[in-house]
């Protein structure tokens, strides 16, 4: 599949990303790492809006579960909407930052 520069130009001009990065997002073929639908449907469109296509058949693997179950908890959200949209916008994020080979793919980090 090919870049789309006109859609994800400002994602190729990022230092960390770029034209290989963009190409290895491009190249990648997850599977979703989210099964509630809330959840799914952020990471999906996350994942889309960079340019990954999602596979979305089969469960998620159990590491991915508990991996963002704890990211979460560090986090500190509870209420369960807030939970589900942050745990899609987490999954997309730990997906790509494998991806582009970013240190701590598996890791979210407090500011």
């Amino acid at each position: 599949m090919s870049i789309d520069r006109a859609r994800h130009g400002r994602q190729i001009r990022l230092p960390e990303i770029g034209e290989a990065g963009q190409a290895r997002l491009v190249a990648t073929r997850p599977r979703a790492r989210t099964s509630a639908p809330n959840a799914h449907s952020v990471e999906v469109a996350y994942l889309e809006a960079a340019g990954v296509h999602v596979e979305t058949s089969g469960a998620p693997d159990e590491s991915d579960a508990r991996a963002l179950a704890a990211a979460l908890d560090r986090l500190g959200v509870s209420d369960p909407a807030a939970r589900g949209v942050a745990e899609g916008a987490l999954a997309a994020l730990m997906t790509m930052r494998a991806a582009l080979g970013i240190e701590g793919a598996g890791e979210a980090r407090r500011s």
